[in-house]
């Protein structure tokens, strides 16, 4: 049972996020009746085992309006702050940043007998946070959480959020799993523009681990045996000439969308023969006709 006080912590929450929405946003700026000296915390809730570790990354900073600031390593992505982001997209890029740069974590939290891990304090500055977590395996099965993007104070509607409660999401997997990657072509009419070959890199926690090529034998789908599950895997393509290429993941599964960007030969329209320049002359003739219609119908 979850003692009276953090029932009454629970109850009293300004903000709840629920991770796993699809098209949650990011809200950017707080609003400017926010109060920028305030403390703020964030409380995932909803772990499925003690002891687990969850990491804090500190992305960017509110300035004294309320716009957010990339911060340190951050920098270098150049990225808008100042509009709504996509939650999944906007996760899925600072998570790799860290993980290729190897960054180590501003704050650590530990879960505890009742499903929670708490950050707080007064060293937890506002502003934009990226949260990830360990991988635990237990019984040949590794729980992950998906990083997630969230602002502290958290801006939902009118409402200014200074103690923030998170409702962690696991995905479950085998210790060893098979990952797959689909490529799929967006070139309707522009399909001779297609390489004859595409290559991608297999990461793993930031590092390379495999470059394979598609189409493998003949398919253009490739399968990853046996890799283990408690590491974050994912792909890049190596730019495709007049092709912009889109990564979508669902699970162990990754699909490669290329899109035709370059120029698609204009068709040639046959030529009618219409002559246009008795079109102006036709035009007066009907107006005079019309005027003349007038004056009669007057005099009548």
């Amino acid at each position: 049972m979850i003692p009276m006080k953090c029932r009454q912590k629970i109850s009293a929450a300004l903000a709840v996020i629920l991770l796993m929405l699809p098209f949650m946003i990011v809200f950017a700026s707080a609003s400017s009746y926010a109060d920028f000296e305030r403390e703020v915390s964030l409380e995932i809730t909803d772990i499925p085992f003690a002891n687990m570790k969850f990491y804090a990354y500190f992305v960017a900073e509110f300035d004294k309006n309320g716009k957010l600031t990339p911060d340190g390593d951050f920098e270098s992505l150049n990225l808008d702050l100042e509009s709504e982001l996509d939650y999944s997209s906007l996760s899925d890029i600072l998570s790799k940043k860290v993980l290729t740069d190897g960054m180590s974590p501003d704050h650590t939290a530990l879960s505890d007998e009742y499903g929670l891990a708490l950050f707080d304090g007064p060293e937890l500055n506002q502003g934009l946070y990226i949260i990830m977590s360990e991988k635990f395996r237990r019984d040949d099965k590794v729980y992950s959480m998906s990083p997630f993007a969230v602002t502290l104070p958290f801006e939902y509607g009118n409402e200014t959020g200074y103690d923030v409660f998170a409702s962690a999401k696991f995905d479950v997997s085998p210790a060893l799993d098979l990952y797959t990657v689909y490529k799929v072509w967006d070139d309707e009419g522009s399909e001779d523009k297609r390489p004859p070959k595409i290559d991608i890199m297999l990461y793993c926690d930031g590092e390379i681990y495999d470059e394979i090529s598609l189409p493998h034998e003949g398919s253009w789908k490739y399968e990853w045996h046996d890799l283990p599950a408690d590491h974050t895997w994912w792909i890049e393509e190596k730019e495709v000439t007049d092709y912009k290429a889109s990564i979508s993941q669902n699970g162990t599964s990754f699909t490669i969308t290329n899109k035709f960007t370059g120029n698609t030969p204009e068709e040639d329209v046959p030529s009618t023969g219409q002559l246009w320049w008795p079109v102006p002359i036709l035009l007066c003739t009907g107006l005079l006709f019309v005027s003349v219609g007038v004056i009669r119908r007057t005099r009548a």
